[in-house]
């Protein structure tokens, strides 16, 4: 099974990715801008690590189209204002959402998001949420 996560290199990200490399039936692929991580451990190299913005190029398309699952962990806990959620949270998972709902491939999405937070994390849940609702309006099928 091919999985690409997006923000793998993250804390989350990493968590995810090591324990799914102790399984060889799964083909992982991590896609951050950030690229590899640094470290020399071994599950290290059961991943395909590639370095791509969502906001800036389209490297990730292909990997997205051909996954049978993206997990979009891209997680930006605390910002000054919504408009930097926005960028760094919104905007990436909408294109992708846009993009998996516009190819109509089979993959299916799973969205980390939140069920709560502190009351100063109000953008924050805001940003989760207004990307649920646009996973419910365009992959109801496909997205998690």
């Amino acid at each position: 099974m091919k999985v690409l996560l997006i923000g793998g290199s993250g804390f989350v990200g990493r968590g995810i990715l090591q324990y799914l490399a102790a399984d060889s039936n799964f083909d992982l692929i991590s896609i951050s801008r950030s690229g590899r991580p640094h470290g020399t451990q071994a599950w290290l190299e059961q991943v395909t690590w590639i370095r791509s913005d969502l906001n800036h190029d389209e490297n990730w398309k292909k990997y997205a189209a051909a996954a049978d699952w993206v997990l979009d962990l891209i997680g930006v806990l605390i910002e000054k204002n919504y408009h930097e959620y926005q960028q760094k949270s919104v905007t990436p998972a909408k294109e992708l959402i846009k993009y998996l709902h516009d190819k109509d491939v089979p993959t299916k999405l799973l969205f980390v998001s939140a069920k709560h937070a502190p009351f100063f994390m109000k953008n924050y849940m805001r940003a989760k949420k207004e990307v649920e609702a646009d996973i419910m309006r365009k992959l109801p099928d496909r997205g998690i």
